[in-house]
């Protein structure tokens, strides 16, 4: 039983000292030339109230974090905690203190081995700073503490979510590799990760890239995830987007819109002979795959309505399976 408690402590130690690997809360006391405190003194100056200032503080709970062995007095824990959180009631959310306190907060709970109250302090943290921060850096520290903490929580996917996150964060300050972030948003649609392909889109669009082609890729990710009516708003904005659209994409944006028919139970015939009529165009199949949003909504199609739809995405993709459409009962009333 012992050793088994010695190995959780040592782990908790280990995991709180990960949470402070950039050392910000002990490198402003290092200096020491104006006779600030410095590491050696931090708690003593804190222990005997002769500076309880937060960025002392914030320096002591670093320490403990890194060193259980330094504390003296079982109250010790308890003290730096109330001391942070009155901190947190001083300053406003959005400064950069505001959060580094709640990292020091979260370092004091995984010291005490409450992993689950250090990744809500992270949590709150790492929202302030995408919401706040000027601080890029920030948000990547304070994204790879909080996949530390996932990953001792037994949460690895987690872990890897975030982590992923991190480098597409990375990615996206390279405006220059557009290509090759919308192949990675079309995988990630693939691994049904639609919140990361649809941010991937989004910034995309603010690049002004393959606009129609690139809010037809949102479309699909709005069907997936229940969001019809703002599939259909990107297709307007494909529509009206004044964008060099590819001759393939044409049919593409009219078969949404055949879609939408279908799920409102409205009249569609016309934009089949939209349809037929754009695939006349020259280059005007490319390969294309909308099985999976297809069989999605499947459940509010008839069956025909279902089948005309997979067959008329393959003929898109393909000119070959032109003659399968054409057997259709449904494509011939138009």
């Amino acid at each position: 039983m012992e050793s088994r408690l010695n190995k959780n402590t040592s782990e908790a130690q280990l995991i709180s000292n990960k949470l402070f690997f950039d050392d910000a809360p002990l490198d402003q006391l290092l200096s020491g030339a104006d006779f600030s405190p410095t590491p050696t003194n931090a708690i003593e100056l804190w222990r005997n109230n002769l500076d309880r200032s937060d960025e002392v503080a914030r320096a002591v709970a670093a320490i403990f974090a890194r060193n259980s062995d330094s504390l003296d007095k079982k109250d010790d824990f308890e003290a730096i905690q109330i001391c942070l959180q009155k901190s947190l009631k001083r300053f406003s959310p959005r400064e950069r203190r505001y959060t580094l306190t709640l990292i020091a907060l979260g370092a004091i709970v995984a010291e005490r081995g409450d992993i689950e109250k250090a990744i809500d302090y992270l949590n709150q943290a790492l929202i302030l700073q995408v919401k706040h921060s000027k601080y890029p850096q920030d948000i990547a520290e304070t994204t790879e503490k909080l996949a530390i903490l996932y990953e001792n929580h037994n949460q690895p996917k987690k872990a890897k979510l975030l982590r992923d996150e991190l480098k597409l964060d990375e990615l996206m300050r390279h405006p220059e590799e557009a290509v090759h972030m919308r192949a990675i948003a079309l995988e990630m649609f693939h691994k049904q990760q639609y919140q990361g392909a649809e941010r991937i889109y989004q910034y995309l669009l603010t690049l002004k890239f393959q606009l129609a082609s690139t809010y037809c890729h949102l479309a699909r990710i709005y069907l997936m995830t229940g969001h019809a009516h703002k599939a259909m708003e990107q297709i307007e904005l494909a529509w009206d987007s004044q964008d060099d659209v590819k001759p393939y994409v044409i049919p593409r944006l009219h078969f949404f819109k055949l879609i939408d028919r279908m799920l409102s139970k409205q009249n569609y015939t016309d934009i089949l002979q939209k349809i037929a009529t754009a695939l006349n165009a020259p280059r005007a199949f490319e390969d294309w795959d909308m099985d999976k949003v297809i069989n999605h909504i499947a459940s509010e199609l008839s069956a025909d309505e279902k089948t005309l739809l997979l067959t008329l995405a393959e003929t898109l993709g393909d000119n070959k399976k032109m003659s399968d459409l054409t057997k259709l009962q449904l494509w011939n009333k138009r």
